[in-house]
């Protein structure tokens, strides 16, 4: 009878590892334009797991390493799936990937846009007919499929005659769409796109 038992916990124990799936993931990163790897970028990450019966999720981060790559493993956490949702490094625009991975091992390359141009914007108060104007500027090259709502916006206070300037980082060949309104829970009164053409600044006014 000790034999059967044992060898029915090693047959267990044997079949659980086998049936162990290791979620992870693993890839590299570059540069869109010149396809050189990316060192540091922050890789943000989501991995589902099971813990008391429950179905929970955690945050996970990692950096590529000199070379571009990056790899991470859930398995310690009776992981389900594994997802990236957002890839960052300064002086890039971000990329956003909102799948889910429920495979072994998954390999993945992102290719990331860089900020090479700027967008030098100007607003003016030239009526005196609003006291406050709220603007916001984002690359297409970053936020495309987000929704349009997500803009970061900055409110301005101007007095008659004041004027405001930011430059911001743009991508180039792409372009840029510049909001603005008068009270914060409207809709936009205006909405431009802005084609950034070169690395040169590229000016935008809005007068009001």
């Amino acid at each position: 009878m000790n034999h059967t038992l044992f060898y029915l916990s090693v047959v267990c124990t044997l079949f659980a590892c086998a049936c162990q799936k290791e979620v992870c993931i693993k890839g590299i990163v570059l540069d869109s334009k010149t396809n050189k790897a990316l060192s540091g970028v922050r890789i943000d990450m989501s991995y589902e797991f099971e813990q008391t019966g429950s179905l929970l999720s955690f945050p996970a981060a990692v950096y590529t390493t000199p070379s571009g790559e990056f790899y991470y493993s859930a398995t310690e956490k009776n992981s389900r799936e594994i997802g990236i949702i957002e890839i960052q490094k300064d002086g890039y625009s971000k990329a956003y990937k909102a799948d889910y991975i429920d495979e072994d091992c998954k390999d993945v390359t992102v290719k990331l846009t860089p900020l090479d141009g700027l967008l030098n914007l100007r607003i003016t108060n030239e009526t005196g007919a609003h006291d406050t104007i709220y603007a916001g500027v984002f690359n297409k090259c970053e936020y495309r499929g987000i929704a349009f709502n997500s803009t970061r916006t900055f409110s301005i206070a101007l007095p008659k005659g004041g004027t405001y300037t930011k430059t911001i980082s743009a991508c180039v060949g792409d372009s840029s769409a510049v909001v603005w309104k008068f009270t914060k829970y409207t809709p936009w009164a205006g909405i431009d796109s802005v084609w950034v053409a070169t690395a040169d600044t590229v000016f935008k006014e809005i007068d009001y």
